[in-house]
């Protein structure tokens, strides 16, 4: 009698924690339909680090879907910037920044540097105020850490 009454205890409270666990669920899927929600609205109204200048120049459109990484994309224009290298920061992950000729800031988010990039982190000092063209794409992605949808400027490659 008694193992069975212990079993019992363990049963009930194993569903009872089962069921605390899965409201938790439903709770976190209701944040994130409020959060897409919010998302939708906000991005209606331009990004100042991402509007055009006119020394930025369109060159093609690009599907860029990367599943399985928790991010959704959508379509996005590559286009370049001319400008003066200033540093590669280490944040969230590593942004590379220039300064163009009517000294607007680029922050650049990279996600897959090329040998270039390689090149210059390795000496910073190096290239620092050197003349550069970086390639990059205008993006909006849902980064979850980020609690919603982000539009920034991703890096695609550099020229010296």
């Amino acid at each position: 009698m008694k193992k069975t009454t212990t079993y019992l205890v363990a049963i009930i409270a194993a569903v009872a924690l089962l069921t605390a666990c899965g409201e938790g669920t439903n709770n976190t899927k209701n944040q994130q339909t409020d959060a897409d929600t919010s998302v939708k609205t906000s991005s209606e109204t331009p990004n100042k680090n991402t509007e055009a200048t006119n020394n930025t120049k369109p060159v093609k459109t690009i599907s860029d879907d990367k599943k399985g990484e928790g991010t959704k994309a959508n379509n996005t224009q590559e286009a370049f910037v001319e400008g003066v290298f200033q540093e590669i920061e280490q944040g969230d992950l590593f942004h590379f920044i220039i300064k163009d000729a009517q000294s607007k800031t680029h922050d650049f988010w990279v996600f897959k540097p090329d040998a270039t990039y390689q090149t210059i982190e390795a000496d910073q000092a190096k290239y620092k105020g050197r003349k550069i063209k970086v390639f990059y794409k205008k993006t909006k992605k849902y980064i979850e850490n980020a609690g919603g949808e982000i539009a920034f400027e991703e890096y695609v490659k550099a020229e010296l």
